[in-house]
């Protein structure tokens, strides 16, 4: 089941965030053949799925994990297993917005990076209509000494502006 999120997520600059918010209450929702949901915890889920298939790169990584804790899970257990390539991009539903907000996606971005030594760069910054939250997608452009590229790298998205 898609539990919502967890009870560390509440905080009085979010109230909006609580214990449970978003939960699906024991319902998966439906979804088109070719996707497979993982019910769970990121902390949890994320790990089982890389290590069923270890060392396959990741091109495009889709973050909505809304606080910082599940931020951060992710992050780490993907950054920790050199998954990423030069060309990545990670997608992040709701890097910025209020003054609150830089707590949660943005701050477990910063502190994964420096932490394993991922340099990246923005590559696409979008407002949301009737939101207080701001998208934004950051692309990998130098992945850390303890990660060997291993592997054919990305393109990234301005040789196809080129191309």
């Amino acid at each position: 089941m898609l539990a919502g999120l967890p009870a560390s997520a509440g905080s009085k600059r979010n109230p909006h965030w609580k214990a449970g918010r978003y939960s699906t209450h024991g319902v998966l929702p439906k979804v088109v053949p070719n996707v497979e949901l993982h019910p769970g915890w990121f902390n949890e889920t994320v790990p089982q799925v890389l290590a069923r298939h270890p060392g396959e790169p990741i091109a495009f990584l889709h973050m909505d994990a809304d606080i910082y804790t599940s931020t951060r899970s992710v992050l780490d257990a993907v950054f920790s297993r050199c998954v990423l390539r030069v060309g990545t991009v990670i997608a992040f539903d709701e890097l910025f917005g209020p003054p609150a907000q830089a707590e949660h996606e943005y701050r477990a971005l910063l502190e994964s990076s420096e932490q394993w030594g991922i340099h990246w760069e923005f590559v696409t910054y979008t407002l949301t209509p009737k939101s207080e939250f701001a998208r934004a997608a950051v692309q990998i452009t130098y992945l850390g000494p303890g990660c060997a590229l291993g592997g054919a790298q990305i393109p990234t998205i301005a040789g196809y502006a080129r191309a």
